[in-house]
């Protein structure tokens, strides 16, 4: 009984935790989409790309639509960050090259996260990122984003 006992708790420390999904409450923020859109979950690869206008339409839907912060966001900073493995000068930097080659325009800006759910609530291919916690309309869906 004792040995048994002492198995179970070994087994349960060497046993890997579950990863939290990235961009989540660890994070501060939750990406969100219109809740037309079938998604449940994204590749963090997937949500970069979208940021970054490589991917340009959701699955057999309409057009991926991102929807950021400002500059001077600490969200924003975060996002892109851990989201987009960049520093926000970088992604300004990376927006300034595309636009000055003819290449995509950078993603929508708002100025408050009232202002982001109402434009995801009101454009089926947006997606964006808003604080954790944040109360979201029944128009507006929170997905989970994984590695």
């Amino acid at each position: 009984m004792k040995r048994r006992s002492v198995v179970c708790l070994l087994l349960l420390a060497l046993s890997p935790l579950p990863r939290p999904a990235i961009a989540q409450e660890a994070e501060g923020y939750v990406v969100i989409v219109n809740a037309s859109n079938g998604v449940r979950e994204l590749s963090q690869d997937l949500v970069a790309r979208m940021f970054l206008r490589k991917t340009r339409s959701w699955a057999g839907g309409p057009a991926v639509v991102p929807v950021d912060h400002s500059l001077v966001s600490p969200l924003r900073g975060a996002f892109s960050r851990r989201v987009l493995g960049l520093s926000v000068g970088e992604v300004r930097d990376y927006w300034m090259k595309q636009t000055l080659s003819g290449g995509e325009l950078a993603p929508t800006i708002r100025s408050s996260e009232r202002e982001i759910v109402e434009f995801v609530k009101a454009e089926q291919g947006a997606i964006a990122y808003v604080t954790a916690g944040t109360t979201l309309p029944a128009d507006v869906k929170a997905v989970k984003v994984t590695q």
